[in-house]
């Protein structure tokens, strides 16, 4: 106890030096604050009633720690789902870009690294314009425009805007998409 004696007191000196007032001053500066009601002793009341509130509980039973616990558990829960959703989104969508890519070796079309991106950007946004599309694929506009008349003759995409000019294209089988992802998933 000796020897621990005087590293205790060099630390309170040290805290005094850091810290010049004491606990005395701080109590000193509260009671001359003025008073303000703690929302913490008031409990809320309902208006109408006149109740006094109780905060949401998922059973009357449970402590804080019981509610934190059960909080994280479905929070967790919830996220997990979601990843297994997401796996079988990318299950769907992998099926439909490899059915596509079996419809265009079929008829003896190269597939080059162009053409695979523009198939997964166009399950990404299946209404879509050869602008767009060449943006988000980083294409050139001629190799995207090639590309969307040869998905066009193999029935993969349709136009659905009227006119030569401003051309808008739709992949009906991408546009139903979350029809396929609600029966796989339900």
């Amino acid at each position: 106890m000796d020897v621990l004696l005087p590293a205790i007191i060099g630390q309170r000196a040290r805290r005094r030096m850091r810290y010049p007032h004491s606990a005395k001053e701080d109590l000193r500066r509260i009671n001359k604050a003025p008073h303000t009601p703690n929302s913490c002793n008031t409990s809320p009341r309902d208006k109408q009633t006149g109740k006094v509130l109780q905060s949401y509980r998922f059973s009357p039973l449970k402590t804080e720690v019981q509610m934190i616990d059960d909080w994280i558990y479905h929070t967790a829960r919830a996220s997990q789902n979601a990843v297994q959703i997401e796996y079988g989104i990318f299950s769907i969508i992998g099926k439909i870009v490899d059915k596509w890519e079996a419809l265009l070796a079929s008829s003896e079309v190269h597939l080059t690294k162009t053409m695979r991106k523009l198939l997964i950007a166009i399950v990404g946004a299946p209404v879509f314009s050869i602008a767009s599309l060449a943006h988000a694929t980083e294409a050139s506009y001629t190799t995207v425009s090639n590309i969307i008349t040869l998905l066009s003759s193999h029935g993969i995409i349709t136009q659905v805007s009227r006119g030569r000019r401003n051309k808008v294209y739709a992949c009906p089988e991408a546009l139903g998409l979350f029809d396929t992802i609600i029966a796989e998933v339900a």
